[in-house]
């Protein structure tokens, strides 16, 4: 099918027409062949898996930071508290 179009396309435009659209056709093909590939090494070196855990990571700091203020915070008040 995408032979007949392009066929019909050379054959309608001329050949500067036809050669960009072989170019086109060749890069989108590049494309799917990178995305493809992506996946497959992303899935091998569990790149995937490392993100997930890195932003578990980075939501436990966080709320340990959050923790910790509300501790400091507290003691704090104790402090202020019997100092009077």
């Amino acid at each position: 099918m995408v032979t007949n179009l392009f066929i019909i396309l050379q054959a309608a435009s001329g050949p500067i027409f036809a050669s960009f659209i072989g170019i086109l056709l060749v890069l989108a093909v590049c494309i799917g062949i990178f995305l493809v590939f992506r996946s497959i090494m992303l899935w091998y070196w569990k790149i995937d898996v490392i993100v997930k855990n890195q932003e578990q990571q980075i939501a436990l700091l966080h709320k340990q930071i959050e923790l910790s203020e509300q501790q400091n915070k507290i003691l704090l008040e104790l402090k202020a508290s019997n100092g009077k």
